[in-house]
């Protein structure tokens, strides 16, 4: 009720009931606060009742947060499992196929090199004169031939066997007196002509190598010692060198093609067994040249008037039968 009207109200009823509007106004007043208080208790009803709501749906909302990162997490780590568990299925088959592969392939592919070969694996090009440095040289000489014209000599013919392979040990040892000679292993790569196959090795024999001072003054003629000064010789750690056949001499590591022939197969060795049975290698060498393993180009070195070697492009181990093997005669 506005003041308005109670004044008015109070103002005509004041003569006949003078004191009814104050019980009245009294009344009125205990009922607006009592109004008040219901309504602020309503409000605050009302409030907690928003408040409540409102949590719950707080936790409603967590609570599916939650289970959709549990749920997220559940299908990461199933699909991380499907992927490793088709990962291993791929390996698996891959494996059975290159079993498959291998066991239907031959030897040769078995032993074959791949085109990986890192640089740091391959020996440097042959320099002669960094070679000879620090060496007591025994003999030097042109290429190898025995023959009057040996660019006439039919390498293909003659070889019983024709080997990619590498050197896997180098022993040298003086023969007939004062001659470095060197056996020489070669694991076969691949054989283009002959019998062997990837993974074999065989002893090969070739004029030239190198022995440590004291190696080479103990076998050899104790007259050459004296006879050639080598008791005079103060840097005994200078090695001897021969190099009479001349290059290439092959070193541990080198990868090569060779031209060979078996000494039980000679005729001059059927001849006389008792020879025979004093070499220490199996296999004659007819050509000797070098091959990058990762290109399969062959590789020759000729020797040039000033004293130097010329390492030259003769052809690939793909091309066997066009590789130049002929020699430069000065």
């Amino acid at each position: 009720m506005n003041n308005d009207f109670k004044d008015r109200l109070k103002e005509e009823s004041k003569n006949d009931m003078p004191d009814l509007w104050d019980k009245i106004e009294c009344r009125l007043e205990d009922k607006y606060e009592i109004q008040r208080i219901s309504g602020t208790r309503q409000e605050n009803k009302r409030n907690r009742n928003i408040i409540i709501v409102a949590s719950f749906i707080s936790l409603l909302v967590v609570s599916m947060v939650i289970k959709n990162f549990i749920n997220s997490n559940v299908e990461m780590v199933e699909n991380s499992t499907l992927q490793q568990e088709s990962n291993e299925e791929k390996n698996e088959s891959l494996a059975e196929d290159n079993s498959e592969n291998t066991s239907e392939s031959n030897q040769v592919d078995e032993f074959a090199l791949d085109d990986n070969i890192g640089e740091s694996e391959l020996l440097e090009d042959l320099n002669l004169q960094k070679f000879l440095e620090d060496k007591i040289i025994v003999s030097i000489g042109d290429q190898n031939s025995y023959a009057a014209d040996p660019n006439s000599i039919d390498y293909l013919g003659i070889s019983e066997n024709i080997v990619y392979g590498k050197v896997t040990s180098v022993k040298s040892y003086v023969k007939f007196g004062s001659m470095i000679y060197s056996d020489m292993t070669i694991e076969v790569i691949e054989d283009y002509k002959g019998d062997f196959k990837g993974g074999d090795t065989f002893i090969m024999g070739s004029h030239g190598g190198e022995m440590t001072y004291d190696e080479y003054i103990s076998q050899i003629d104790p007259m050459r010692v004296e006879k050639f000064g080598y008791d005079k010789v103060e840097d005994k750690s200078k090695k001897f060198i021969d190099l009479r056949d001349g290059i290439p001499m092959y070193r541990e590591g080198e990868y090569v093609l060779v031209y060979v022939s078996s000494l039980d197969n000679n005729e001059y060795y059927k001849e006389h067994p008792e020879l025979r049975q004093k070499e220490s290698y199996d296999y004659g060498v007819y050509k000797t040249l070098y091959v990058n393993p990762n290109t399969r180009e062959v590789f020759k070195y000729e020797y040039k008037p000033n004293n130097t070697l010329e390492k030259i492009k003769v052809g690939t181990l793909d091309d066997i039968e066009n590789i130049d093997l002929s020699i430069d005669l000065y």
